[in-house]
């Protein structure tokens, strides 16, 4: 149901709205005349402010950036090193895992955990001839030597290995105490039942005397 005005209350409310209307310009006519320099150093001030929090929010915003940046970097380096870590242990498992398989290739003579090191020990004599074994240095020269066909007995590279033997190696390998053997000389061995015999030559010709390890 819609409301039915008059003619007469249509043109009090049209009068009405212009007068309001009047009124507001002059009002507003009256403040600019009396303050329009007020006026226009506010909105000059405030566009200045505007403009001076723009800029330093754009420097905050780049300073966030940077620090993004660089703590991204930081954590890609991180992520990197920690994986160049696990590429790293993993070489190392690989290899104490391929000398245990060499000494699983002679466990029918029953050598003790000494005679096991000399073993390991001429290895390593003939990777790196010094006196102290640096894991990291001589890895892949110890996996050469242990690759060369017909060296190692009953040596497999897929074979089987116990983790005594496992252990052993690591412990060996790690300890970094220097030559197992009186000399880093002893390139070759026997293995007899119980024991090894190490060789500066296979030949015998050599000043350095045999060493029998039990």
């Amino acid at each position: 149901m819609s409301a039915v005005f008059s003619d007469d209350f249509k043109a009090w409310l049209r009068d009405t709205a212009l007068t309001v209307w009047d009124a507001i310009r002059t009002a507003a006519a009256w403040v600019w005349s009396r303050y329009a320099r007020e006026l226009v150093c506010f909105g000059i001030g405030l566009l200045a402010g505007l403009l001076i929090m723009s800029a330093h929010t754009d420097k905050a915003i780049d300073k966030v950036s940077a620090q993004y940046e660089a703590e991204i970097a930081e954590m890609t380096a991180v992520k990197e090193q920690t994986e160049a870590e696990r590429a790293t242990e993993g070489q190392k498992i690989s290899l104490y895992r391929n000398v245990a398989r060499a000494l699983y290739g002679v466990r029918d003579y029953g050598l003790s955990n000494d005679a096991k090191r000399a073993y390991i020990q001429i290895m390593l004599n003939r990777a790196n001839p010094n006196v102290q074994y640096d894991v990291m240095a001589g890895t892949d020269d110890l996996a050469s030597v242990l690759a060369k066909p017909n060296q190692w007995q009953g040596y497999r590279q897929d074979g089987n290995y116990t983790e005594a033997d496992f252990q052993l190696v690591k412990e060996f390998l790690e300890s970094g105490n220097g030559n197992f053997l009186n000399s880093d000389k002893y390139y070759w061995c026997e293995i007899k039942p119980g024991y090894i015999i190490c060789k500066a030559d296979i030949n015998g010709k050599t000043s350095i005397p045999d060493q029998v390890v039990q």
